[in-house]
């Protein structure tokens, strides 16, 4: 009885107590915010040159971390590829085509006040669509962010659904082959050529008409 006694007296001391009194540790500790937040890309400067058939593109990257620029560990900029089919809903959409990529470690840094990294991507042979920027900066603890810019767009010839410069029967075909889903005809390097806003068939006979009209060498 007096061992009850006891123990009621002890609870009811430990119910009357404040709520701060008592410390449940669970032993996370955070220390002035999210230390755990991504990095951030500040700014993201590009210069795009072009010669002949080569494409040069300058980059610097501005990051920033919670920690402090020094606990950014790297950049990658990757230079891509998209064709016109992207823009059409009824035509196989392919993957974008990777054509060079950079990784610049923290030691690349220019200036460790503002974290800035420069780097160069190149690429040869291009061919007419959409040129996207995709930068990835990573920090030491693993927590990484990322943008992408469309950086430059290169129209091409109208109606020069292959690509290879020149518009005659072999673009007909090669839409026509595209429209019919058939592999390795995924890629187009023109826009549509009926002003309507869609690539159908009706491209294909455009195009004929006009390559008729024209002794069937030109647009």
């Amino acid at each position: 009885m007096k061992v009850i006694s006891i123990l009621l007296a002890a609870l009811i001391i430990v119910l009357t107590m404040p709520a701060n009194a008592v410390d449940i540790s669970t032993g996370v500790t955070v220390v002035g915010g999210n230390a755990n937040a991504p990095p951030t890309i500040d700014n993201t400067i590009y210069d795009t040159s072009l010669l002949e058939k080569d494409i040069s593109l300058e980059v610097s990257v501005t990051a920033s971390d919670f920690n402090g620029v020094d606990d950014i560990d790297y950049v990658v900029a990757t230079l891509y590829h998209e064709n016109f089919a992207t823009l059409y809903s009824n035509t196989p959409n392919p993957p974008r085509i990777q054509l060079d990529q950079i990784k610049l470690p923290r030691i690349s840094v220019l200036d460790s006040d503002t974290g800035m990294l420069n780097g160069t991507l190149n690429h040869t042979n291009y061919k007419p669509g959409f040129f996207i920027l995709k930068v990835d900066v990573f920090d030491k603890a693993g927590y990484s962010i990322t943008e992408e810019i469309e950086v430059l767009t290169i129209a091409g010839i109208k109606g020069n659904f292959n690509g290879d410069g020149n518009v005659n029967m072999w673009d007909i075909i090669y839409l026509a082959r595209h429209l019919a889903f058939i592999n390795n005809y995924e890629n187009i390097y023109s826009y549509e050529v009926t002003g309507e806003g869609d690539l159908n068939y009706w491209d294909s006979v455009n195009l004929a008409r006009a390559l008729a009209r024209s002794g069937g060498s030109k647009w």
